[in-house]
């Protein structure tokens, strides 16, 4: 059947008038506030399809945090996750702000111990994200939890950092917490990357009688790096005045006993968190298992 010329237009009509009844509010926009949100990172332009990374990209370029965050050699590419973004004046979950901070600090009453420390607020907002998204992975046939990835401002002070890592790490659902670090990468840090990084859990760690842990630790000073291993040719911490030659040092432990990955990193709660991220580069490298938040309480035989 063939429609005439003025049933087509009727049904152009009618067709426009749907969508526009759709999209448009009835009775103000006081009856449907909804329906004229906009994002507040991106504007999508008719008929772009753009990939994960370039959409993180763009959500960083945006808020003026893309050249804030950390250059590292050698990093992964980026995986879809929920992604967390941490800057001197807010916090934002997706593109929503959930906490404001003040200079890269958040207001005494938005702090808790979880523990160790987290934010509460940025806890249950990442809960609430976390738990739409394992739907939404889980009705497409996936079967892993959602990934976090952390966009964060290397200014923050690292103590910050941390009680957000940790905030996400309690919201975590189906799983320990998958944690990843975005990065710029590339030539000249022209891409978007992440690194893999962990927690130290806040409880002790029990040692069996017959293992062999290295233990190593790295501990950032105000001047200088000190390194401990739990080893009898390292008896006393090695200090290090640079990066590189903290990596100098930490190879010599990898070529002693290769089999070693993990690496506990601490520092000073005001130290900024470019100045930690300075040492992940090269370390991990030859320990791939960066743990955050210092040695925990070792339970067990000593050496």
């Amino acid at each position: 059947m063939v429609a005439s010329a003025g049933g087509t237009a009727l049904a152009l009509t009618l067709t426009l008038a749907l969508a526009l009844a759709l999209v448009l509010p009835v009775g103000g926009a006081a009856a449907q506030p909804w329906v004229q949100r906009q994002p507040k990172t991106l504007v999508p332009r008719a008929h772009e399809r753009i990939g994960f990374a370039e959409l993180v990209e763009l959500h960083a370029r945006k808020l003026g945090a893309w050249d804030r965050l950390a250059l590292v050699a050698g990093a992964e590419p980026i995986e879809p996750s929920v992604y967390l973004t941490l800057l001197p004046d807010r916090v934002l979950v997706w593109d929503d702000e959930v906490l404001p901070l003040a200079r890269g600090v958040p207001a005494p009453a938005e702090l808790a111990s979880c523990p160790p420390l987290c934010l509460p607020h940025l806890r249950d907002a990442l809960s609430r994200a976390l738990f739409a998204e394992a739907a939404r992975v889980r009705a497409a046939g996936a079967r892993t939890p959602p990934r976090i990835l952390l966009l964060a401002d290397s200014r923050l002070p690292y103590r910050t950092f941390l009680a957000a890592a940790y905030s996400a790490a309690h919201a975590s659902v189906g799983g320990p917490p998958d944690l990843r670090l975005a990065v710029r990468t590339g030539s000249g840090g022209s891409k978007l990357g992440q690194i893999g990084f962990f927690l130290a859990p806040t409880h002790s760690v029990r040692v069996a009688e017959n293992a062999d842990p290295l233990l190593l630790q790295i501990a950032i000073e105000d001047s200088r790096y000190v390194v401990r291993a739990r080893r009898s040719w390292l008896p006393a911490a090695e200090s290090a005045r640079t990066p590189s030659a903290v990596a100098t040092l930490i190879g010599e432990l990898k070529a002693r006993d290769t089999t070693k990955t993990v690496v506990f990193v601490s520092a000073a709660g005001a130290a900024p968190l470019g100045r930690v991220l300075e040492l992940v580069a090269p370390v991990r490298a030859l320990f791939p298992g960066i743990t955050l938040g210092g040695l925990p309480r070792i339970v067990g035989p000593r050496e």
